[in-house]
């Protein structure tokens, strides 16, 4: 007879993150789609969200300049998007 699996185990990745990682994940979600119309979210949509949460930069030691001009650099021109205004 197999063994039940607990509830907890049962309980999908997004239950593990925190409010900000959530906030993160979705604004990176609106940018795939903006900038590609897919729905896949990659590294280059995930970093440009990131200087919206200033405590991982600054934990780092990055600018938002050095993110951006590098994560520009990185991808090829037609799959990246314009970083945000402001």
């Amino acid at each position: 007879m197999p063994l039940a699996r607990p509830d907890h185990d049962s309980v999908g990745p997004q239950h593990h993150f925190s409010e900000q990682a959530k906030e993160i994940l979705q604004r990176a979600a609106e940018r795939a789609v903006q900038s590609s119309g897919e729905r896949e979210v990659d590294t280059e949509h995930l970093l440009y969200e990131l200087p919206q949460s200033e405590a991982v930069l600054k934990q780092f030691n990055i600018s938002v300049d050095d993110l951006w001009g590098r994560i520009d650099a990185n991808f090829p021109v037609g799959a990246q998007s314009e970083p945000p205004a402001g």
